[in-house]
């Protein structure tokens, strides 16, 4: 593996990747990265990174995040805010409480919760979209 200022690719533009944690690491507490991060294991607290923070696909994380851009798609519950945006992928299970001016929820992707939609830089009045996702529920009944 190369050093911590790697480059890796997050959709539509180049990232300084900073770090990750493999899907056998436990976390208790808070962590605080400066850079875009990848997790991969289970994390119980908060997460404050200045850039992405990914969790990968075996992720389980409970508590709160506060990053530029969040991508799930593993198991997160909790109070996330996003200054750009939320990408919750297929196969992904989110739950709780979203703040984000941009949300993306690709089809099999599970959100249950609130998402209050914010104008970028923003931190009052949000518009709340009441959103509750699962594969289970048919068609809404009148």
């Amino acid at each position: 593996m190369e050093a911590a200022h790697r480059f890796f690719s997050l959709g539509d533009r180049e990232t300084d990747w900073t770090g990750f944690l493999d899907r056998e690491a436990r976390v208790t507490g808070t962590l605080e990265v400066p850079g875009a991060f990848r997790l991969e294991g289970a994390l119980r607290g908060r997460i404050v990174s200045r850039r992405a923070l990914v969790l990968g696909e075996v992720a389980d994380v409970e508590g709160e995040i506060d990053a530029e851009r969040a991508v799930i798609y593993g198991r997160f519950r909790g109070t996330l805010r996003a200054s750009e945006q939320v990408e919750i992928h297929a196969r992904a299970s989110v739950s709780g409480d979203l703040y984000t001016p941009c949300l993306i929820l690709e089809p099999g992707g599970r959100f249950d919760g609130h998402c209050y939609l914010q104008a970028p830089g923003a931190q009052a009045d949000p518009v709340l979209v009441p959103i509750r996702s699962t594969a289970t529920e048919g068609p809404p009944k009148d």
